[in-house]
């Protein structure tokens, strides 16, 4: 290496370098040098010495072959084909030499086509193929017309093994060719084949071979000239989808129907005489072949063997590769299975089940389908489904679906509902019932040909689809109507909707894919037959509900023994909320939601007040479900009442504290104030403070309580209003409850019981027994509260108090007494009262409240509409009302509420038309 910096020397450039490396021009008389000796050139620049060249000249010709050697050759290969198509190894009576071996024939087909006589050798290779095909197609057609009763499956056989042979015969060809058959196929880099190719006529014959071909595609064009004949017109249409095959399919189609009313049971295949003529000029040995194979396919259908599938699934392949698939096969096969299932559609029809039609549609649809996959073109399959359902399902569908679908519904047949479903999908054309395949290459006018087959065949299925659909919804609405409108069964209303409900979002589900369009008819429907009965579905859900978040007796008489209205804290199983979600998804569907709100916050109020709620956390849920479906407006009446418990217990603390302190501060004091205090003691109290705009609206029923709880109750009172200045208290002793020890003879029990009979049970402290009018004069209660209240102490299933004489009925001069021999296995007892069934004058009372707070929205709603417009209709006023309440009204009720605001002064009818409103500021 050298030192860094130092400057290196330039080299010298040799003469041999540049030479190699740099082309020079040269004057064209230097350009050659003498032969065999060293030129001297012209000089480089600046006096450079002479670019020496070295030329080198061939001193012989090139070979050339002798005179004849291709004749020789063809001699040699011609006797190779011949034994080749005669399968043997010995030399035919016209060729005198032997058959020489393979690489011996290779090496002369090479030797040629290097000699530049491709194009000579390939046009003897083509005569000598098309006399030999002629020859096997000739002994194929004259097998069939001098034998005697052969049957088209037989000459099917023989067609089946004439085409084996031949392509065996062309493959062995073209291995031996193999050398020509490569130039043919790249010949675009052989100007002699080019040059020729662009020469030739156009005519149909010869643009086959103009164009680069295989000798295998030469064979198969050879093979199906020779068995088709050239009169045939559709010599150059190729094997797949296009507009005039797809005329063709529906012609047939059409003809098929049209026979199929023609052709006497029985006769499975078209006549002979239409489908080939025998004895005539132009013998068609590809209808032949065809009618044997459609006389298998037509076996196969019939029941018996499938054994044949390999000899149709080879015989419908020789047909798509000569090209006649598709022109003569496929109409066939389709006009034929249009006839089949259209006289078998016909009689199963009838003499089915809608359930066994169905499946036995299902399964033809299935096998068709595999015999496609097996047996036939890929591109008839869809056209095959497609004929196959015109004709075995379009025509009875909707018979299958009137008698059918109703039954299939209300048995929960899911299978036999999805199955309705999938066969309209297929008809029309829809899924997997005649789309049509895309070209790859095709005319603008048959793409748009195609686009619009397309489009109608969907909008077809369409149709179908929607049939079901409608009597999806006919039997969905007719067994929901049946139930709601059910008076007797009114008690099982929720649970058989939940039921119907389940069945049909399943079948939604499962059988219509949760489709949008059944999806909604589904919804349609509920809204239809559930708002029957005005008020009567949204009372029973409400009921329903009640009943789950309900605790039961027994949980009920477990509370607390300090705290007798404390919830019982219980697992909310998963059967109840979901139960609980079914009502809910049913109230989705009431119109009248202001009706359930009422009724449920009665049963809600119950269950607070008494103790009955199973969950707090249950309640709550709810609730927020409720909040979640129809806003925080509908739900902030039933929030402000556990408010208002939460807000009593709170106060109820207080309470117990200021009575605790008190007590220490009275301890001193004379025995009077002590006399006072005591029964407020000894008495523990619980009150519930309401807000009276969040509860429901109740009835005071007078009650002249016992000194021990008016004592209590007034202490209570005070405390309360001394706390909250202002207010006013309105004691409901309908809804309290109490808890009594009680004393037997055979021993202690706590009865459980509601103030009502707790006020009846304190007079026996002081006296041995009471007859019924001295307890109405000395409880004050309305008659007939004291009447039921003595039932349910006396004749109920818990008898505290024993009446003489025995009976339901209770008169003024019935003496009651104290049951001293009363047993009972639990400690604490509850005793069940008749004021807390709810009774019809609640349900109209309740039912009266809803139909008011209904007319005051009508009222605010026409006002509120009339004060923006000033000026309106009547027509106008009533449309734009109905648009904006949210419960189910009838004009003649908006009728009364105008008139109503017009006695008011709200709004007057306008002087010069009275079908016109004014509204007054």
């Amino acid at each position: 290496r050298r030192r860094r910096g130092r400057s290196r020397r330039p080299r010298a450039r040799s003469p041999l370098r540049t030479l190699r490396f740099r082309r020079r021009a040269t004057r064209p008389e230097a350009a050659m040098a003498p032969l065999g000796g060293l030129g001297t050139g012209s000089r480089g620049p600046n006096g450079a010495a002479p670019v020496r060249r070295l030329t080198i000249k061939l001193t012989k010709a090139p070979p050339r072959p002798p005179d004849g050697f291709e004749e020789e050759a063809w001699t040699s290969l011609s006797a190779a084909i011949d034994a080749i198509h005669d399968k043997t190894s010995s030399v035919r009576s016209d060729h005198k030499t032997p058959v020489p071996s393979y690489e011996t024939l290779y090496r002369s087909v090479e030797d040629v086509c290097v000699h530049k006589k491709a194009p000579w050798l390939f046009d003897k290779l083509r005569e000598k193929l098309k006399t030999r095909v002629k020859e096997r197609v000739r002994e194929l057609k004259s097998s069939y017309e001098n034998s005697v009763g052969m049957d088209p499956v037989a000459f099917l056989c023989a067609f089946d093994t004439a085409w084996r042979d031949h392509c065996d015969a062309v493959d062995t060809t073209r291995r031996v060719f193999l050398y020509l058959d490569r130039m043919r196929v790249a010949c675009g880099v052989h100007d002699e084949f080019r040059a020729r190719a662009a020469n030739q006529a156009r005519s149909v014959h010869d643009a086959l071979f103009a164009e680069p071909r295989s000798i295998w595609d030469v064979g198969v064009r050879l093979f199906r000239d020779a068995l088709v004949g050239d009169n045939d017109e559709e010599t150059n249409e190729e094997d797949s989808p296009s507009k005039a095959r797809l005329a063709r399919a529906a012609a047939a189609a059409a003809r098929a129907e049209s026979n199929s009313k023609q052709t006497e049971t029985g006769g499975d295949s078209v006549s002979q005489k239409t489908v080939f003529g025998v004895g005539s000029k132009s013998f068609d040995a590809v209808r032949l072949a065809s009618q044997g194979a459609l006389l298998l396919i037509a076996k196969e259908r019939s029941g018996e063997s499938k054994d044949s599938r390999g000899l149709l699934r080879r015989a419908t392949r020789a047909f798509a590769a000569l090209g006649v698939y598709a022109a003569t096969f496929e109409p066939m096969f389709l006009e034929q299975t249009a006839s089949f299932y259209a006289r078998e559609g016909d009689d199963l029809s009838v003499a089915l089940t809608p359930f066994e039609y169905g499946a036995h549609c299902e399964t033809r649809l299935r096998e068709e389908l595999n015999l496609c996959d097996d047996a036939l073109d890929a591109s008839t399959k869809k056209t095959c489904a497609r004929v196959v359902a015109k004709h075995l399902v379009e025509k009875h569908l909707q018979r299958m679906l009137d008698e059918g679908f109703t039954k299939a519904f209300k048995e929960n047949r899911v299978g036999d509902i999805a199955r309705f479903f999938q066969l309209a999908k297929r008809c029309g054309g829809g899924k997997g019932g005649g789309g049509h395949e895309t070209l790859s290459k095709t005319t603008k006018d048959q793409r748009e040909a195609l686009a619009s087959t397309s489009t109608d065949a969907s909008n077809s299925s369409t149709k179908f689809v929607d049939a079901v659909r409608r009597a999806f919804g006919v039997s969905l609405r007719l067994l929901g109507t049946e139930i709601v409108k059910d008076e007797q069964r009114e008690k099982d209303m929720v649970m058989r909707l939940l039921t119907l409900k389940s069945l049909a979002d399943d079948a939604v589900h499962r059988a219509f894919e949760s489709g949008e369009t059944f999806v909604a008819t589904n919804r349609e429907a509920f809204e239809h037959f559930v708002n029957q009965r005005a008020n009567k579905p949204p009372e029973l859900i409400a009921k329903f509900v009640d009943s789950k978040l309900r605790a039961s007796s027994a949980k009920a008489a477990g509370t607390s023994e300090n705290d007798s209205s404390a919830f019982v804290a219980i697992d909310h199983d998963a059967e109840t909320e979901k139960a609980l979600d079914g009502a809910l998804s049913l109230f989705r569907h009431v119109q009248g939601k202001d009706a359930f709100e009422a009724f449920y916050k009665r049963d809600l109020a119950k269950r607070l007040l008494l103790g009955k709620s199973a969950s707090v956390d249950a309640e709550k849920s709810f609730i927020g479900k409720l909040k979640a479906e129809c806003g925080a407006q509908f739900t902030a009446k039933l929030e402000g009442m556990f408010k208002d418990v939460d807000a009593s217990r709170d106060l109820m603390r207080a309470y117990n504290e200021s009575l605790i302190g008190s007590s220490k501060t009275k301890r001193d004091d004379d025995d009077e104030d002590a006399q006072t205090t005591a029964p407020v003691k000894d008495v523990e109290t619980y009150v519930n403070v309401l807000t009276a705009g969040s509860w429901p609206t109740y009835t005071a029923l007078t009650l002249r309580l016992p000194i021990e709880l008016e004592r209590a109750r007034d202490a209570y009172a005070s405390f309360y209003l001394g706390k909250h200045s202002g207010r006013k208290l309105a004691w409901l002793d309908g809804l309290g409850h109490c808890v009594l020890r009680a004393r037997f003879d055979k021993g202690e029990k706590e009865l459980c019981t509601s103030t009502f009979q707790a006020a009846v049970l304190l007079l026996f402290n002081d006296v041995e027994s009471l007859t019924a009018k001295a307890i109405v004069e000395k409880t004050g209660m309305d008659d007939g509260e004291c009447r039921r209240t003595l039932q349910s102490l006396a004749c109920g299933k818990t008898r505290v108090l024993t009446k003489t004489p025995k009976g339901r009925e209770i008169e003024d001069d019935d003496v009651f007494t104290v049951n001293g021999s009363f047993t009972e296995k639990l400690f604490r007892v509850k005793v069940n009262s008749i004021q807390m069934k709810e009774t019809e004058k609640e349900t109209d009372e309740t039912n009266e409240r809803v139909f008011q707070d209904r007319q005051y929205q009508i009222d605010a709603c026409l006002v509120r509409i009339m004060k923006t417009r000033r000026t309106t209709t009547h027509a106008s006023l009533v449309a734009e009302t109905f648009a904006q309440i949210s419960f189910p009204a009838k004009p003649a009720d908006v009728k009364k509420r105008i008139e109503s605001l017009i006695e008011r002064e709200y709004m007057e009818r306008d002087r010069n038309d009275p079908q016109t409103y004014n509204y007054l500021a």
